[in-house]
């Protein structure tokens, strides 16, 4: 009954009105609940989220030397059971975190198993502020929180706007609060989707501000945290949000249309500068726009069969974006290509950029190491597909998953 006052009360507001947003990259000092209290933490948390921040920009604030060699190969499940078939690879602090549409499995860099939690079906996991949050299995209005322990966190995390009209569609845990978004479809019957980006503490019955927007978003939206921006893809336009709003209605910081007919993928960096790749004529366009929806510059592709929509813009260093076209990683700089490093009979998959300057590239079952000028380091194959994004530990060490494997790279 909550939840549906809560949906009445916006449809009231956004009457009224009509009468009338850590995961973080580095090493950070910050605030957590542990046990009910807060406590001032450190720690290093080196890919927080799928594709490495909120921001999307499937960059590692870490160095790595490997040189191909493979270190451990362990099993994520026994025998008996069905693949474990892992959607991403998180890191923090000294510690892994495999997850797959129903479980989430903690090792440490030796590859121990440490715990594991059943989670929701197709749940986001992430971890913020010394934490791991998901979606608690049985109960469809309740996130769960462990420690990097494991332990279980006292409390209850409401999800708000989730029930049986309306589920969560993008979550993203931070060190008091979260954000999300949940999409309602009716009734009435026959009333298109409404969208509802909001902010809220975790324990809070209420948000810190949310809004209202028709349609079901095309892409899942970004989140800068530096500048405290929320990036909404709706239907029609792109909508940046005030973040750090602390009263029930969302301000609206620029809200602008799309440069293509279509958007596919994007990325964010910390200052604020949004890369998209989209469709338009029939062609790839890669376009980087300011917050506020200005072109910084635009480069045109092949046809968009050959972008793996999965793999956001890779956002790395020294000003250069990467992007996957079928079997060749695409370094541009300000709209102009650099460089480019083909892979002979392989589609790749997903890429990692790292502090050094060297891109780590999957591409079905092979993954390979490229230096700063685009040589390759090393190449290593494998005999089932690479499931994950790669990544590093603070060691440099490089992890993928297979289906039913996780791998250290040494």
């Amino acid at each position: 009954m909550l939840l549906r006052i809560y949906r009445f009360s916006i449809v009231i507001n956004l009457l009224a009105m009509l009468s009338m947003g850590a995961g973080c990259n580095g090493s950070d000092t910050r605030k957590s609940h542990d046990n009910g209290k807060e406590q001032i933490i450190n720690m290093e948390n080196l890919y927080s989220v799928i594709f490495a921040d909120p921001g999307r920009t499937s960059f590692i604030n870490a160095k790595s030397n490997s040189g191909g060699k493979v270190g451990w190969e362990i099993p994520l499940n026994d025998k008996a059971s069905p693949p474990f078939s892992p959607r991403a690879i998180l890191v923090s602090e000294r510690q892994l975190f495999v997850y797959s549409d129903t479980l989430l499995s903690s090792f440490n860099t030796d590859g121990k198993l440490l715990w594991s939690r059943v989670i929701r079906s197709e749940s986001p996991v992430g971890v913020a502020g010394g934490n791991v949050y998901f979606r608690k299995k049985d109960k469809i209005d309740l996130l769960q929180g462990v420690t990097l322990a494991g332990q279980d966190i006292p409390g209850t995390f409401w999800l708000l706007e989730s029930d049986m009209s309306c589920r969560p569609v993008y979550i993203l845990p931070l060190d008091g609060d979260f954000l999300a978004v949940s999409l309602c479809v009716g009734p009435p019957e026959g009333q298109p989707p409404v969208s509802i980006p909001y902010r809220k503490k975790y324990e809070a019955e209420s948000f810190l501000w949310s809004d209202h927007i028709n349609g079901t978003p095309p892409l899942a939206p970004l989140y800068n945290a530096s500048l405290e921006r929320f990036i909404l893809f709706a239907q029609e336009e792109i909508i940046v949000y005030n973040a750090a709003k602390t009263d029930w209605q969302a301000e609206v910081f620029s809200r602008f249309k799309y440069p293509f007919e279509k958007i596919i993928q994007a990325g964010a960096d910390k200052a604020g500068v949004i890369y998209m790749i989209g469709r338009h004529e029939e062609k790839i366009n890669f376009v980087a726009v300011s917050s506020q929806g200005e072109e910084l510059w635009r480069w045109i592709g092949g046809p968009p069969e050959s972008y793996p929509s999965g793999q956001p813009p890779v956002i790395g260093v020294d000003g250069l974006v990467h992007i996957p076209s079928g079997r060749t990683l695409i370094s541009i700089k300000d709209g102009t290509v650099v460089r480019e490093f083909p892979i002979e009979n392989k589609s790749i998959n997903y890429c990692t950029a790292l502090a050094d300057g060297s891109i780590l590239i999957t591409a079905e079952d092979e993954l390979f190491r490229v230096d700063s000028t685009g040589k390759q380091i090393y190449g290593l194959a494998f005999d089932r597909k690479i499931l994950t994004p790669p990544v590093v530990d603070q060691g440099g060490n490089v992890y993928v998953a297979t289906a039913d494997s996780l791998i250290r790279i040494e």
